[in-house]
């Protein structure tokens, strides 16, 4: 069962993340939702609202996770005001846990390659951030799937001149 508050009659309402990519069925069924995206898609939201404000058409736009796709990157320009930048190294899941929807909403693990982490603590460091925290769905899991670990992404990251402190998102201990 779904709760729906009933907005102002212009407002574009959006059904995006998790829910959206793993039951799409779902989230088709909302009727009060004018745009019903997953989550590779995220990114255009902006885009897809002024389309559908233009052409009033419903959109719905899910595609499913394919092997080897690339990993949806945090919009670096967000931190204003901020004291850290958050860096996404790692996507998705192997794990399966019963209790989970994860592997299913977000795909398997995905990881940024090492000199592509180090590029974007560049770029924040140039803006002034000397903090930032490495983040992922299952970021114990980084480079599973391409013959690297988690290390691998610290020791790339340590080496940026301006960065003088990382942190490190949630982590699976079992995993490390």
């Amino acid at each position: 069962q779904y709760c729906i508050i009933w907005p102002e009659k212009d407002a574009v309402i959006a059904v995006t993340g998790c829910m959206a990519q793993a039951r799409p069925e779902k989230a088709e069924t909302l009727a009060a939702a004018d745009i019903v995206i997953g989550n590779a898609l995220n990114a255009k939201l902006p885009e897809l609202v002024l389309d559908f404000i233009q052409h009033k058409n419903r959109i719905t736009l899910i595609a499913p996770h394919e092997q080897g796709e690339k990993i949806s990157p945090l919009c670096s320009e967000s931190f204003e005001g901020k004291t850290r930048a958050f860096v996404k190294i790692e996507d998705g899941c192997n794990r399966f846990c019963s209790y989970c929807i994860i592997p299913y909403a977000r795909g398997r693990v995905r990881s940024r390659a090492p000199e592509k982490i180090a590029a974007e603590l560049a770029a924040l460091s140039l803006s002034g951030y000397k903090e930032a925290v490495l983040a992922g769905i299952n970021l114990s899991a980084y480079g599973s799937d391409c013959g690297l670990n988690l290390c691998d992404a610290v020791e790339a990251a340590e080496k940026v001149p301006g960065i003088e402190r990382l942190r490190l998102g949630s982590l699976e201990p079992d995993q490390l």
